[in-house]
């Protein structure tokens, strides 16, 4: 609606001679407002918040594997943003010193005709935490999968994979954590004298 009264009113200042300085403004910027819509993305975008549990980013750093290769490495920023091809299997591995690494696979297969369509970048949020000293943790598969999920029509965090993590996550914690001491009985209160 919008795109169809602006061309219109560039049409009718076009046929205006003395506007001849506006209207090549007007047929200009209708291009360059025009030209994104029909741009096909051949990416997905990945937006990444990244918190470090009581620290900074300083030797934070992603390494990014394409179909099981490094394809590159990078230093880590609270916010940044990947551009990964379609058709192809991603592992996104968050590490620093003293933390527990964690990784994440990005799966863009989708169908053509949708990756035609493009899609909105899909948002993801990552911490890391501190490493325990007393009981290292090491997560040996990806904490999350992303996929397309036909029944979305958009990429999705594979809620299957993520439930079974969080339980075997949760398992091994309790396997390994011995019970913690009951805590100690609370004092009684006292009224308090007028």
């Amino acid at each position: 609606m919008i795109l169809s009264k602006l061309t219109n009113y560039c049409l009718m200042l076009y046929l205006m001679p003395q506007f001849k300085w506006l209207k090549i403004q007007l047929l200009l910027g209708l291009m360059l407002m025009v030209g994104p819509l029909f741009a096909q993305q051949n990416f997905l975008e990945i937006p990444v918040k990244l918190d470090i549990e009581k620290g900074n980013m300083s030797e934070v750093v992603i390494k990014v594997k394409k179909e099981g290769k490094d394809a590159f490495t990078q230093s880590g920023a609270s916010k940044m943003r990947f551009k990964l091809d379609f058709n192809k299997k991603y592992t996104l591995i968050f590490t620093k010193p003293g933390y527990i690494t964690k990784t994440i696979e990005v799966n863009t297969n989708a169908p053509a005709a949708r990756i035609g369509n493009g899609f909105e970048p899909y948002k993801i949020g990552v911490k890391l935490f501190l490493q325990n000293e007393e009981n290292m943790v090491v997560y040996n598969q990806p904490v999350a999968q992303i996929k397309y999920d036909q029944n979305l029509d958009e990429f999705n965090f594979d809620t299957d994979y993520s439930k079974s993590i969080l339980s075997a996550i949760s398992r091994d914690s309790n396997e390994e954590t011995p019970p913690a001491p009951a805590p100690p009985a609370p004092e009684p209160v006292k009224p308090a004298v007028a």
